[in-house]
């Protein structure tokens, strides 16, 4: 990345806009040798994007590959400040978003890459995506450091499914771990600056690596998918803007769901679902009618404490780094004499490796009462 170029974006952005804090957890024991130094021990590759739309958006996945396989094995750590100001022409801003976390991959004795993707389970180690913003202004950079720790024995502290983060089902922590530090870690970074205000374009996009990846991903084989996993792919993706006036078609879809499956047969349509999106260009849009439709066919609270609340996916929440967490969002709905009155909160963007439907849907199913649809 062209560090003069990114340096300006960072100063324009501090300058035009202001950020909020986030929320800390305990420190961290270190492990025995923790120390660095020189250069990264790890590369990281591209493997679709990055992808740059007009008013902010992209999408960016890649892989973490040791510099060499790891005898012992270990975890790969990145350390991420995510902040984000969004402005609605001409002047109201809508999102001013700041999370700092800790987030961890397992590598197994003799590999030289995350465990669960080498097994088949993922296709890329980490992602960053954002929905485009039309008729706003505004900013996003993403700051990720990146080391492997050889034979490290990761701290209780690294919780799966921590709602103060975007980390989904990685183990991950708002408080910097003792072992810490950043002698060789390998920059993962993307900055953008957009203005769509008084028909203007501008839209700056930075990013280490520089590298882009060659072949880009199909979309999904719907085909593949059992009638309930059809079901869903025909629902419109979330997105930002206001999601179309077929919410009753959510509705309908939940209900059919609810009449037609039991809790083991709609996760075993979740598992299918999820691996044949896994590696295609539509698996955010594909997956995002999951997260909607479990959340109409759940009730689920609106204000829970974040020390019980679970996320299973690197959805981009505004509860995130607060006390209270809401299990319903984007779900707003009220019951009355004609049924099921559904409202949708905007899409905020996606981070880290795959949504896991099928893990959320035990979830809700062992902790929450599904609606009456």
């Amino acid at each position: 990345m062209k560090k003069t170029f990114l340096f300006s974006v960072l100063t324009a952005a501090f300058l035009l806009f202001s950020t909020v804090g986030c929320k800390k957890e305990g420190m961290d024991a270190p492990p025995a040798g923790a120390g660095g130094g020189g250069k990264p021990n790890l590369t990281i590759k591209t493997v679709n994007g990055p992808k740059k739309d007009p008013c902010g958006g992209f999408t960016w996945q890649v892989i973490f590959t040791l510099n060499n396989p790891s005898p012992k094995g270990g975890w790969i750590v990145q350390e991420i400040d995510y902040e984000r100001v969004v402005i609605e022409c001409p002047d109201n801003q809508i999102i001013n978003e700041k999370v700092h976390y800790w987030e961890a991959w397992h590598v197994a004795a003799g590999a030289a890459g995350d465990e669960e993707r080498l097994a088949g389970k993922f296709t890329y180690d980490d992602q960053f995506s954002s929905p485009d913003f039309p008729n706003t202004r505004g900013h996003t950079t993403i700051t990720g450091k990146v080391k492997f720790f050889e034979g490290l024995e990761l701290p209780a502290t690294f919780k799966k499914n921590n709602d103060s983060t975007y980390a989904g089902g990685l183990p991950a922590t708002t408080g910097k771990p003792a072992f810490w530090n950043t002698d060789n870690t390998a920059d993962h970074n993307l900055s953008i600056l957009w203005n769509c205000c008084n028909n203007q374009t501008i839209n700056a996009m930075t990013h280490t690596p520089d590298d882009v990846a060659t072949d880009h991903a199909l979309p999904g084989d719907i085909s593949t998918l059992d009638p309930s996993g059809k079901m869903i792919a025909m629902l419109p993706a979330w997105t930002y803007s206001s999601y179309p006036a077929t919410s009753m078609q959510l509705v309908n879809v939940a209900k059919q769901l609810q009449l037609t499956t039991t809790p083991a047969t709609l996760h075993n349509s979740l598992v299918n679902y999820q691996n044949t999106f896994a590696n295609a260009s539509d698996y955010v849009e594909q997956m995002s009618k999951v997260y909607l439709v479990l959340r109409v066919m759940y009730q689920l609270p609106q204000q829970m404490s974040s020390n019980n609340a679970k996320v299973f996916g690197g959805w981009i929440h505004p509860s995130t780094g607060s006390a209270s967490f809401n299990m319903s969002w984007p779900i707003s709905a009220t019951q009355s004499a004609s049924g099921w009155q559904v409202s949708i909160s905007g899409y905020r963007g996606y981070m880290t490796r795959g949504y896991d439907a099928a893990a959320e849907l035990d979830y809700f199913n062992s902790n929450f009462q599904k609606r009456n649809l």
